[in-house]
């Protein structure tokens, strides 16, 4: 039997993190249960892009910008297009999901500059804008 390609792996580590979003989501004993979700869905969609651009052959690699030949490295591994970069790549255009992800990829970035939790009122408030992120 042939081996599976490698973007199969990445697909499946992009559902493990976002059924992880999703129970992390739904615990209501969980005290970030929606700031795990969040940070969880961003990983999920990563994974996405990442396995999708592997299946299509587009390098998502950092280069130098002075030797364009070498590759970026960050405490020897090589340096991947982020969220934002891929979202980009991938829908050029406005787009609902796009405009969706970059909403996700703000509140994240919030989330990640706090010491503290995200509030109870705003997980209700963008409840709409998490259920359509899990759905696209």
């Amino acid at each position: 039997m042939a081996r599976p390609p490698r973007w199969r792996a990445m697909l499946e580590a992009s559902v493990a993190e976002a059924c992880l979003a999703v129970r992390l989501y739904n615990d209501p004993a969980e005290a970030r249960s929606f700031e795990g979700f969040v940070v969880h869905m961003h990983m999920a969609w990563l994974y996405l892009l990442h396995a999708e651009f592997t299946r299509d052959g587009i390098d998502f690699r950092h280069r130098d910008p002075q030797r364009p030949t070498r590759l970026w490295r960050i405490d020897g591994e090589v340096k991947t297009w982020e969220l934002k970069l891929c979202v980009a790549q991938r829908w050029p255009h406005d787009d609902a999901v796009r405009q969706n992800l970059d909403f996700f990829i703000r509140l994240r970035n919030k989330f990640e500059h706090r010491h503290a939790s995200a509030d109870a009122t705003l997980a209700v408030a963008v409840a709409g804008y998490a259920h359509a992120h899990l759905v696209n």
